[in-house]
């Protein structure tokens, strides 16, 4: 694109200026169209809630608006690019290949799988432009319904069909590691689970000066908060396997100016280089079901205690009390079967009985003496897609399970979900959680 023009979010200030942009470029397509359909425009009302919505794209020359693109939602996971559109007297300078890009990079961050465009077949920059920049032809038999109803309402208003075409940009997600996924949703999943945090270093006692251990560190919780708690004459190690995830941990610690929390890659089944007797608390949230050998690891954390101190652990109940994960599985049930999860293999319910925490607990030689229920929301989005994306690649463990099916099961299963997730929404708002149990435990 020429360097001149620059593809912005529309403000307020632009919308003015669309429709007679629409209108210049309608003129291109005299022929093509009736003047019925070429001399309408899209309802100002529909641009300002589009650019209100983040869906409407401006380039513009300064600051003055020379082409725009708009995208529709025909469904929750369906984005559609209802109009684009470049003044005549800016074209052939790349501003449409421009537009294109930016409505295909905005798919792909906001997690949809594909993006839909009707155009006519003949004109050069209509159906053949698009086929250059990454759009193929959908064949009616994988047209979806709410992609029929924009035919069909093109054929009402006077478009020939035989001279139209659908098209579909599939928007290709790379595999990312799982330290970019957390990256992209920490904010949201540390600030939903705070009060958790909160919880655990309560019950811990947590007071300045003191020493913790907080094991399964991750991203940081609740290490960061029992640094904070402890205070510069505290300490806390944070150990982890994953030097990515310690890695975010560091970076928050580092702009909170916290001097006192030592991340270390480590397994926290090897007591190696865990000083003993040395800590008034560990901790470990939402780690523990993982680790290959748990009772090997609660054993290690009762020697790095000091007399009198405590385990605080936090734990997923029971699979009929946490949808987040359980209701995605239930649902492609209806496609497939889906293995049976083992209550003994390291896993998100290995602990999700009482029974079994105080067997191993006791085994470690550890005494229970509290055990509570939290509700833990980890997700919230107002559209089913967002949550349909985080389920995707953090809420379900599914992976293969569902990457492995057709495209048109895996988004049978996406309505299904996005139905019962519709009935879940709470002022405007779709929260995925469920119950934890913390504990708290002394060594016997």
């Amino acid at each position: 694109m020429d360097p001149r023009y620059r593809i912005v979010l529309a403000q307020p200030h632009h919308i003015a200026a669309l429709a007679a942009i629409e209108r210049d470029a309608a003129r291109l397509l005299r022929g093509h169209a009736p003047d019925s359909v070429l001399e309408g425009c899209i309802p100002e009302r529909d641009l300002i809630q589009a650019r209100e919505q983040g869906r409407l794209w401006v380039a513009v020359e300064g600051e003055i608006p020379v082409g725009f693109a708009l995208v529709r939602m025909l469904a929750d996971d369906l984005p559609h690019l209802e109009e684009m559109d470049v003044a005549s007297e800016h074209g052939r300078r790349g501003i449409g290949a421009a537009l294109l890009r930016a409505v295909c990079d905005w798919a792909l961050r906001s997690g949809y799988h594909e993006i839909t465009l009707t155009t006519f077949r003949a004109p050069p920059w209509n159906m053949p432009f698009c086929g250059k920049h990454g759009f193929e032809e959908v064949p009616f038999d994988e047209r979806r319904a709410e992609i029929e109803a924009v035919v069909r309402d093109e054929t009402r208003r006077g478009l020939d069909p035989a001279g139209r075409v659908v098209m579909r940009h599939r928007v290709v997600l790379p595999a990312p590691t799982i330290e970019e996924i957390w990256r992209r949703y920490d904010a949201i999943e540390s600030r939903l689970t705070a009060p958790l945090s909160q919880r655990m270093v309560d019950l811990a006692g947590l007071r300045p000066g003191m020493h913790v251990l907080d094991l399964a560190t991750g991203r940081g919780e609740p290490a960061l908060l029992a640094a904070r708690r402890v205070g510069p004459r505290g300490s806390v190690w944070g150990v982890d396997v994953s030097g990515g995830m310690l890695q975010m941990a560091r970076d928050k610690a580092a702009a909170e100016g916290l001097s006192n929390l030592d991340l270390r890659v480590s397994d926290a089944e090897s007591p190696e280089g865990i000083p003993p007797g040395h800590f008034h608390a560990v901790t470990v949230r939402w780690g523990l079901m993982y680790m290959t050998a748990p009772i090997v690891v609660l054993a290690n954390a009762r020697r790095a205690l000091l007399p009198g101190g405590v385990l605080v652990a936090a734990l997923w109940a029971e699979p009929e009390r946490v949808p987040y994960y359980t209701l995605p599985r239930r649902l492609l049930a209806r496609y497939r079967s889906i293995p049976a999860l083992d209550p003994e293999a390291p896993g998100i319910f290995r602990y999700g009985t009482l029974e079994r925490i105080v067997r191993d607990f006791n085994q470690a030689g550890f005494t229970i003496d509290h055990v509570e229920d939290m509700d833990v929301p980890v997700f919230e989005a107002e559209t089913t897609a967002a949550c349909i994306a985080w389920t995707r690649v953090l809420g379900s463990g599914l992976g293969a399970l569902l990457n492995d099916l057709p495209r048109d099961v895996q988004r049978a299963w996406e309505q299904d979900l996005a139905s019962e997730l519709e009935g879940i929404r709470t002022d405007g708002v779709i929260r995925l959680g469920g119950v934890t149990r913390i504990v708290r435990a002394r060594p016997s």
